[in-house]
């Protein structure tokens, strides 16, 4: 909607209006990007895991679906950080569903 606005903004000679649609359609395809949605999935999971305030590092009287979930996230960090945002997503949804702190849940 975005880009058909400022389309027709600019075809009208209104270029200040057609800059401003045109930048923010750029925004909403930015924020949908797979980089932005593992940034988003993976700060989601580590909010769960602060508000929990428990040490996990070492642990293994945790709940195996937590621990895989833990994994999952630091799993998830090494994706995105290597530049596989695809790899990040999936990893840190599953992270967040087994951490309770899926969107939604």
């Amino acid at each position: 909607a975005g880009v058909a606005r400022a389309r027709l903004a600019l075809e009208q000679g209104r270029a200040t209006e057609a800059l401003r649609e045109g930048l923010w359609a750029a925004d909403r395809i930015r924020a949908a990007s797979p980089e932005q949605v593992a940034r988003a999935l993976v700060s989601r999971g580590e909010e769960v895991l602060a508000t929990a305030g428990e040490a996990t590092e070492g642990r293994r009287d945790l709940d195996p679906d937590r621990q895989r979930g833990i994994l999952l996230l630091e799993r998830a960090r090494q994706a995105l950080e290597a530049g596989g945002y695809p790899r990040a997503v999936q990893r840190a949804f599953y992270a967040c569903q087994l951490l309770q702190g899926a969107p939604g849940s």
